[in-house]
């Protein structure tokens, strides 16, 4: 059985995850994810209104803490 919550989604095989899903993973709250992107330290996009993590930028991030 998976995990939906953190599973992902994929568009043109990039694996994205949302803040909800990175916040859950590193267990820390969204505030702290959208302090990470807006300072800097983790890479995002904005797709429509909601901000992506790609899989690639979130092990970046994780290996770089």
């Amino acid at each position: 059985m998976t995990n939906k919550s953190t599973e992902g989604e994929k568009i043109l095989d990039i694996k994205l995850y949302s803040m909800q899903e990175v916040a859950k993973l590193l267990k820390v709250t969204e505030k702290t994810i959208q302090t990470y992107i807006k300072n800097e330290r983790l890479k995002a996009q904005k797709i429509g209104r909601r901000w992506k993590i790609t899989e690639s930028n979130f092990r970046k991030f994780i290996s770089a803490e």
